[in-house]
């Protein structure tokens, strides 16, 4: 406006030249405050993808501290949690109010009013929650008082349930990612349980109902793609479940069974399967789950599913992927103990360009090239922890980490569990 009242006033104008002068000039400044707006959009997308790669363990150091500069993002703190937000949406439709970074950004606001906090959206629709304590001063009834309040203020913009769920402490930017997974696994919990039960049943039955489950019996089995022995130990669960219930409790069972059917699932899943069958598969048992009305229904319908799997699972190849991704797959099973080995060396050995294979490899497999391998890897540690003495370090190098503090973080984030928690006593 000043540059256009200046050449106004420098030199004689008519109406026409003038109402020309104010209109680029509006114009001008529209364009300003557009650019500005594009700005503070991009910036907030970065920042969101800088949590979110975080969260996932998907940024290296270096790369993290040259982000984190630049978007003024700090993870120096040594009391931090995860909580998360999961939204329900009406017939699984998206909603535009809550999928957006402002969401996240209001949830962040109310939480500061607390303690320092950093909110993202992850590639779900969950706002995810980074807390941090400095002061150590905050509880478990605090933290879930600031998730009821962002509730509360969200309200407005939805018309859906929100499931929450909220990690132990990490004291570490690399523990982040197993909090994260924690927070996932544990709002899939509540979620199914909300479908298939009561609020009042739930809590009774975590009250009464006793854990019997043992993960390394079904681990050891899948591992072994023992079809007999796994439909056999679903056998002994249901006999013992009977046994610990005189009244045969449909309810009671149906709960126990959650578990199982949530770490079978996750073994299955560190054995060839995609991301997207096991999804497929796991809303299938939990579907079992809630409609059957008897016993023997929900028996026999789970033997059906698990010999289906397991079949599927004797299959060491998918006929779905195509010829480079079999290939890639067979490279990795017969070489995850080299410790150099990536989706360059990967695409180096099979003669194509990186970024095409990585990009092959997701579409075909629903999963990105490092997440297989450390899948891959982690399965086979957990068979060396099984069946040798040795100690945690040269396994996490015999099977290709030559970082045993990344080993630990990968392996909690993959297992939900520490490594010596797999060690037969």
């Amino acid at each position: 406006m000043q540059h256009g009242a200046v050449n106004y006033l420098l030199k004689p104008v008519n109406q026409e030249e003038l109402t020309n002068t104010i209109i680029s000039t509006v114009h001008m400044l529209d364009d300003t405050q557009t650019q500005k707006q594009q700005f503070q959009e991009s910036l907030m997308a970065l920042r969101n993808d800088i949590l979110v790669r975080v969260l996932t363990n998907r940024i290296d150091t270096r790369e993290l501290r040259e982000k984190c500069r630049f978007v003024n993002l700090t993870f120096r703190c040594s009391k931090m949690r995860v909580g998360l937000l999961k939204p329900l949406f009406h017939s699984g439709e998206r909603s535009m109010k809550w999928a957006d970074f402002s969401t996240a950004r209001l949830c962040e606001k109310i939480c500061k009013d607390t303690c320092d906090c950093y909110a993202a959206l992850d590639t779900s629709d969950n706002i995810i929650l980074i807390f941090k304590d400095y002061a150590y001063s905050l509880t478990n009834a605090d933290y879930e008082r600031l998730l009821e309040s962002c509730i509360r203020q969200l309200k407005e913009r939805i018309s859906f349930p929100v499931i929450t769920s909220l990690s132990e402490n990490a004291s570490t930017v690399h523990d982040l990612s197993a909090s994260y997974i924690y927070c996932l696994q544990s709002a899939e919990r509540k979620e199914i349980m909300q479908n298939l039960f009561q609020k009042d049943t739930i809590v009774q039955l975590e009250k009464d109902t006793p854990y019997i489950f043992d993960y390394s019996s079904l681990a050891n089995i899948i591992e072994a793609r023992d079809s007999k022995a796994l439909l056999e130990l679903l056998r002994q669960y249901f006999a013992e479940m009977l046994r610990q219930d005189n009244n045969n409790n449909l309810e009671n069972i149906k709960y126990q069974l959650i578990e199982f059917i949530i770490c079978a699932m996750q073994e299955l899943k560190s054995s060839l399967f995609s991301s997207a069958d096991i999804d497929v598969q796991k809303k299938e048992a939990f579907r079992i789950i809630g409609s059957a009305l008897s016993l023997s229904e929900l028996e026999e319908k789970l033997y059906q599913l698990f010999t289906t799997l397991m079949d599927q699972l004797d299959e060491n190849t998918n006929p779905t992927y195509s010829y480079l991704i079999q290939n890639a797959l067979s490279y990795v099973c017969s070489n995850y103990q080299d410790i150099n080995l990536s989706l360059k060396t990967l695409a180096s050995q099979l003669n194509v360009n990186a970024a095409y294979l990585g990009r092959q490899f997701a579409i075909d497999t629903n999963e990105y090239f490092s997440d297989y391998l450390n899948r891959i890897r982690i399965s086979k540690a957990i068979h060396l922890l099984k069946s040798t003495s040795w100690k945690t370090s040269a396994i996490a190098e015999a099977v290709g980490f030559a970082n045993i503090t990344y080993f630990f973080t990968i392996f909690k984030k993959t297992t939900g569990k520490r490594p010596g928690d797999f060690r037969k006593n």
